[in-house]
Formats: structure tokens, C-alpha cells, sequence
């Protein structure tokens, strides 16, 4: 667990994807595949010392769901229950589930910068 109480695990990463500033990983754990959404940090310099991700290798991530996060607008969360289109990210990007490919849920994870690797118990990260 980190700080926050979110459980940490190892996650295999299968693909990454770019579009416009963002970054799509797709991670799998025992037989789940995750599409985690990352922006592309302005800031390089300050995350070089650490490492990148890189494909078929294991990383022990923090993953929140995108969809807890969603916006509240009026003290009402903006998702619809059982939605499986998109996310708007920003106002050129939009990211779909994939629900033919068991991905149900977009998430976050607040120890991946960009493509840097923040390891959870570095307090770095947040």
C-alpha cells in the first residue's frame, strides 16, 4: 500500500500507444488488460533520472480508476453508468474503451509521468 492507502501491484506492460499529448500503456495483471492514460510531462528534465517504461517489462504500479475521477458537476459525477464510448481528455483528444478487449475502465496512475517511472515508495509522485 502507499501513502494514500491504494494497493500497489505488478503490472506487465503489453503496448504503448501515443496520441496528440497523451500516452495509452496497456498493462496486464493475471488475465486483465488495463489501458492506462499517462499526458506527456512538459517538464522532461525533472523525471530523467528516472527510468522509462518499456514493453514486456514488469512495473509495480498505482492504477486509479479514470472514472472515479471523473468530473462532478453540481455535486452529480459526469458518467454515465455502464458507458462503454469515451473519455474526453482535452479538447483534441479522445480515448475509447475497449470493451471487446475486456477494457472496461481507463485509468491513472500517480506514479507514471509521461513515460517516467516514479517507483511508489518514492514520495515523488504526487
Amino acid at each position: 500500500m502507499d501513502k494514500n492507502g491504494n494497493s500497489i501491484k505488478e503490472y506487465r506492460i503489453e503496448r504503448i500507444t501515443k496520441m496528440n499529448n497523451w500516452y495509452f500503456i496497456y498493462a496486464s495483471r493475471n488475465d486483465s488488460l488495463f489501458k492506462i492514460v499517462s499526458k506527456r510531462t512538459a517538464d522532461k528534465g525533472k523525471y530523467t533520472h528516472h527510468d522509462k517504461i518499456r514493453r514486456h517489462k514488469k512495473y509495480h504500479l498505482i492504477l486509479e480508476s479514470y472514472s472515479n475521477n471523473a468530473p462532478v458537476v453540481n455535486g452529480v459525477k459526469v458518467l454515465i453508468p455502464g458507458y462503454t464510448g469515451g473519455f474526453c481528455l482535452d479538447s483534441c483528444t479522445t480515448v475509447m474503451l475497449e470493451p471487446q478487449n475486456g477494457i472496461w475502465d481507463l485509468y491513472i496512475s500517480p506514479n507514471l509521468k509521461g513515460l517516467y517511472y516514479l517507483p511508489p515508495n518514492n514520495d515523488f509522485y504526487h
